[in-house]
């Protein structure tokens, strides 16, 4: 039996190291399983994690790897302690993950969010076998269920199928698109005959440019973004920093154009259409009774409107796929903010940046009542006068480093982050050196001075930084001037400290060097050794099992962290807008 488990246990790891997995049919299970790798959709590419990542970024207190090769054949009563103490530590990990899931934990993003409860209230209100399905997952299912009530097909009806249809951007846009200046009237004319490139890679990658009174705008295939620069934006006493963001612009733009997969038929956005307003209707129900079903529903709904509809069209591998649908949602949106944005321009009205679905502009108070009108004004002509309509916040302060990168100070004084600034992480994102982006933080926001955020900082886990080890590469710790060396385990969490070692990322050797025997400078012969330091030129100290103990005690070199945050805000202060 021992062997059996084994055995599968290796051609499982082999197959996730090629990023493939082997998932046990769950009907064949007589003892029902929750799968927490499923439920975090850590089985999908851009989210693989594993436990030992896991631990790192909720904080553990001890990451640790088997101490031993799982392979030996003989080993002493010392090590089966180890083995012993590893699998219990990963145990007690995999206990607090789920609670994570359940929303008992204190991390600001799933505080409070159960996983779990919702995947039952699903299972007992639509009769979907849920439990270890990730959320896009769920939204798929249900559409599924929905299309084939509505359209009389059964489930084995509908496979995905390979679509090979030439279409240009033109084709993608809606007819009620129109422009009124020269500037926009031909940039429109020069894109609308080009064809859409749908093959990945660099040579297929389009993008083009706009430039209107300082604001270059870039459209692309997946959705629109101005080209910004490090600054900081403060509104003078008689001006007004305002964010737009359209609400439920992928589900309203596939509503009121009618889009739908071709090879579905109309069923397809009928039941899609239908999904919107049950969402809507269990919002209402929540907001009056704040019973629990009716927030099921509505998130359930949710998960099919987005990640389970629009995302699922630009999957190959679904039922659901049709590029040309995507590519009319993403490029039809757009044009509809480029249309928002002229007719604000036109007014006098100023856009300083722009992304996927909203606009930021600068005004004089005195221009507000015209902002109004446009806004309502292009509401109506774009069909979003019922959903979709623009959300509106006020800033006073707009620090960024690039269009991804900002802090936004609101004037209630809540901060809204992303990228740079951000302090709370998925759980599969590296969160390394949280304390700068919070000393970031604090600084455009309140004025602190950095260095004072830092160095009274007392939680040693915002300092850590992590890194793993892929494939055949090795960790090591060289200690300065003896240089002894400790080989480490794949995944290590660290901080920057006074009197700590080298960390090395040493990879494998270049066959092609070392048989070549080529001289160095020196006159040495190439081996084909490669390595590099992470962080060159600091010291770390490794710091995967937590000791509890005042913060000085840790010999935290501050001026790492410091020059850190310093760079960023040097590389955006003196562009004060």
């Amino acid at each position: 039996i021992a062997e059996v488990i084994y055995n599968y246990a290796q051609y499982t790891i082999d197959l996730s190291n090629k990023q493939q997995f082997s998932e046990y049919p769950e009907w064949k299970l007589t003892i029902k399983q929750l799968d927490l790798f499923r439920v975090w959709h850590f089985n999908n590419r851009a989210k693989m994690t594993s436990l030992k990542w896991v631990e790192y970024s909720m904080d553990f207190p001890n990451i640790e790897e088997m101490a031993i090769e799982h392979d030996i054949e003989d080993i002493t009563e010392e090590q089966v302690k180890g083995v012993l103490g590893y699998n219990e530590n990963d145990v007690r990990a995999t206990y607090e993950f789920y609670l994570m899931t359940k929303g008992e934990t204190n991390h600001p993003l799933y505080k409070g969010i159960d996983k779990i409860q919702l995947r039952k209230d699903i299972k007992k209100e639509f009769s979907i076998h849920c439990t270890n399905y990730n959320d896009v997952k769920i939204g798929d299912e249900l559409n599924k269920i929905g299309y084939l009530q509505r359209s009389g097909r059964k489930k084995y009806d509908i496979k995905p199928k390979q679509i090979k249809k030439d279409f240009t951007f033109g084709d993608c846009m809606p007819d009620y698109i129109q422009f009124r200046s020269a500037k926009f009237i031909n940039f429109h004319n020069s894109i609308k005959n080009i064809k859409v490139k749908l093959d990945k890679g660099k040579e297929n990658k389009q993008e083009f440019h706009l430039e209107l009174n300082g604001t270059t705008y870039c459209i692309m295939k997946g959705g629109i973004h101005s080209k910004d620069k490090s600054r900081v934006i403060i509104p003078k006493d008689d001006e007004i920093l305002r964010d737009a963001d359209i609400g439920s612009q992928y589900p309203n733009a596939i509503r009121k154009r009618n889009i739908f997969p071709p090879h579905l038929g109309k069923e397809w956005l009928e039941q899609y259409t239908d999904t919107i307003k049950r969402r809507l209707d269990a919002k209402t129900l929540y907001k009056k009774t704040k019973e629990g079903k009716y927030q099921a529903i509505q998130e359930a709904y949710k998960l099919a409107l987005n990640g389970g509809g629009y995302g699922k069209m630009g999957e190959e591998t679904s039922w659901q796929y049709d590029p040309f649908s995507v590519m009319c949602v993403t490029i039809g949106n757009q044009f509809e903010i480029l249309m928002l944005i002229e007719q604000l321009e036109l007014e006098g009205i100023h856009i300083v940046s722009a992304n996927t679905d909203g606009i930021l502009s600068l005004f004089k108070k005195s221009n507000e009542e015209t902002y109004n009108k446009v806004c309502k004004d292009w509401e109506l002509q774009v069909g979003n006068e019922d959903l979709g309509q623009l959300e509106y916040v006020d800033y006073k302060k707009f620090i960024q480093s690039s269009v991804n990168d900002y802090i936004a100070v609101k004037t209630d004084n809540k901060v809204k982050c992303k990228g740079d600034f951000v302090s709370e992480f998925e759980i599969h994102k590296n969160k390394s050196a949280t304390i700068i982006p919070i000393a970031l933080q604090q600084y455009f926001a309140n004025g602190t001075n950095i260095k004072d955020t830092i160095i009274n900082h007392s939680n040693i886990f915002d300092f850590c930084l992590g890194v793993k080890s892929i494939g055949a590469n090795r960790l090591i710790h060289l200690e300065p001037i003896k240089g002894n060396e400790v080989k480490l385990q794949k995944v290590n969490r660290y901080y920057i400290s006074e009197d700590g070692w080298h960390l090395i990322k040493r990879l494998p050797p270049l066959a092609s060097k070392r048989f070549a025997k080529q001289l160095d400078i020196f006159g040495v012969e190439n081996d084909g050794s490669r390595e590099g330091e992470v962080e060159a030129g600091w010291l770390s100290t490794i710091y995967n099992r937590h000791i509890d103990k005042k913060i000085t005690d840790y010999k935290i070199n501050y001026d790492f962290y410091i020059k850190k945050a310093q760079k960023i805000i040097d590389n955006i202060e003196g562009n004060e807008i």
